[in-house]
């Protein structure tokens, strides 16, 4: 009896210094809330949690935790969370429960810094009835203790990067107690655990690797350093390891299924523990999260480009309305704005070196029901197969003749002035970036303006000619050299080839050639062939991406 008892009381001992730390956790990357109150919000939605963790299986009374937590942002900047973690070791049963409010600022999509505090009560709770009664150590602890519970933290995230700090405990309280509750002591810096994790990227959406340290901290124990990694396939399945320092190893698998529900285990091996602890821990979380999972890619960045543009009055941001009369005899009534004015307006602005432009707005149209559409043609064939009437040409943009009163029409300026494009000459070939340039000549001064049929290599690659004139096409390059990264017949090509430089980082532009009947991708311009020359050199030089870049010259 008495052995049994300094068995107890050595694990009593032993609670009075780790009870009141937090519980460890080997899936910290699924859920970095449960360290750091920082992170709430992370998921940009509401995000539930549940978490357990038997340690030491196989052993009576070996630790086990389990927790619950839920977490999300407000208007992206405004963090909330709740965290509750019971964890039970030997007769020590510990419960605690912390409401958290945080902060972000938002630098843009991919950078940003948060910083939370979370406060809340724990409760400890010693089963009596597993220990002598007469023995003074244990007879004056009361078998509930209430205690003051808070934690705070930090985290800077820039494109896949975080770095975070965490004081996991606030305030410094016993386990053991003769009070019924415990306000404790303010210590904030008697515990401290510093994360960082870096999401690369190999293959977007199919490959990643993801590389994390974490290192803790107490004023109480030797510090403790853990390394894991990560391997994420397809944005569903995701593999790994990780090794804490006089601790052992562990392997980690889980499953994420549309960024709504994920599943995580871990199993721990204890290779630097004692062969009675050889049993190993398990390790299981899942993760409900609900609503869309916002996309900060390339739509958001485009959006931000016409927004910006919208932004200086140059695009604009309300829909364009024109009815038309159903009568087939009466002709419609003019526009109610200038097109032609507000794309020449976009064109003169495109050619600024303060401004990108790189796209038409996204202006909705009210186009002709596909059923209006068929019945008019079918009308249209039968009038001209049984009178032989004069054919009434259908514009794009207006119902001519329709017996149904049609729906009125938007028009759309983006498909329109895209129809105009393609229109002018546009055969819609797409040309790759060149390998090898013919240089020609321009015709002289006043000379008039002669088309030149593109010269292909055996690949179908552009390459030449090297100097043109300027025409008078709405998209017209001005005169003066430009590094050219792209050729294409279709403006939509080139739109996209542009907007794909822009989400990597670089600011390109387009324009077109009437006697080509090119669009061209160009990285930089100047009226300086030299200094054009000096940097298609320097761009060649980043990387295969430019390699190929070369100058054009407008006349």
């Amino acid at each position: 009896m008495r052995i049994l008892f300094q068995i107890v009381f050595f694990l009593l001992c032993v609670n009075t210094v780790l009870a009141q730390e937090l519980p460890l956790n080997s899936q910290i990357f699924m859920n970095p809330y449960y360290y750091n109150p920082a992170f709430a919000g992370f998921e940009d939605r509401p995000a539930f949690y549940l978490y357990r963790r038997q340690q030491w299986t196989g052993i009576e009374g070996a630790p086990t935790t389990m927790g619950f937590s839920f977490h999300t942002i407000f208007n992206e900047k405004v963090t909330f969370g709740l965290n509750v973690i019971n964890d039970k070791r030997s007769i020590l049963n510990s419960t605690s429960a912390l409401l958290t409010l945080g902060y972000r600022v938002t630098f843009d999509d991919f950078h940003y810094i948060s910083f939370a505090i979370s406060g809340g009560v724990g409760s400890n709770t010693i089963d009596l009835d597993e220990i002598d009664p007469n023995d003074p150590a244990i007879f004056e602890a009361l078998d509930n203790n209430i205690f003051l519970d808070g934690n705070a933290g930090f985290n800077y995230y820039n494109k896949g990067f975080n770095f975070g700090l965490s004081l996991p405990k606030i305030f410094k309280t016993n386990t053991i107690s003769n009070s019924s509750f415990s306000p404790g002591e303010i210590s904030p810096l008697t515990d401290a655990i510093l994360t960082t994790s870096y999401r690369w990227e190999i293959s977007e959406e199919k490959f990643a690797i993801e590389p994390f340290a974490i290192y803790y901290y107490s004023e109480d124990m030797p510090g403790q350093f853990e390394a894991a990694g990560l391997m994420h396939l397809m944005d569903v399945f995701w593999l790994g390891a990780s090794y804490r320092q006089e601790y052992g190893i562990t392997g980690l698998v889980g499953i994420n299924i549309k960024d709504n529900f994920k599943f995580g285990y871990a199993y721990e091996f204890y290779n630097t523990q004692p062969a009675v602890f050889d049993n190993g821990t398990h390790d299981i979380q899942l993760a409900m999260i609900f609503g869309k999972k916002k996309k900060k890619g390339k739509v958001n960045l485009i959006q931000q480009r016409r927004n910006m543009l919208q932004s200086m009055g140059k695009l604009p941001s309300q829909q364009k309305t024109v009815q038309v009369e159903n009568d087939p005899f009466v002709p419609p009534p003019a526009e109610t704005y200038n097109e032609e004015e507000a794309l020449q307006d976009l064109i003169d602005d495109m050619n600024t070196d303060q401004q990108v432009v790189e796209q038409v707005p996204e202006v909705p149209i009210e186009e002709v029901a596909p059923e209006q559409d068929e019945a008019l043609q079918e009308l249209l064939d039968e009038m001209n197969e049984e009178s032989q009437a004069q054919e009434i040409p259908v514009e794009p943009e207006v119902i001519i003749e329709e017996p149904v009163v049609p729906e009125p029409e938007i028009i759309d300026e983006e498909e329109a002035l895209i129809r105009q494009m393609e229109d002018e000459g546009n055969e819609q070939i797409t040309f790759d970036d060149p390998v090898e340039l013919i240089e020609t000549e321009a015709p002289e001064a006043g000379q008039k303006e002669e088309f030149i049929e593109p010269t292909l290599d055996d690949q179908g690659k552009y390459i030449g000619p090297t100097t043109v004139t300027k025409g008078d096409h709405l998209l017209e390059l001005e005169k003066g050299n430009y590094v050219v990264v792209g050729t294409f017949g279709s403006y939509r090509d080139a739109e996209e080839h542009s907007d794909q430089l822009f989400i990597k980082g670089f600011y390109t532009k387009f324009g077109y050639i009437s006697q080509t009947k090119i669009y061209y991708v160009y990285i930089f311009e100047s009226e300086d062939l030299q200094e054009a020359k000096d940097t298609s050199e320097r761009f060649k030089s980043i990387g295969a991406q430019f390699r190929e870049n070369w100058v054009l010259q407008v006349q």
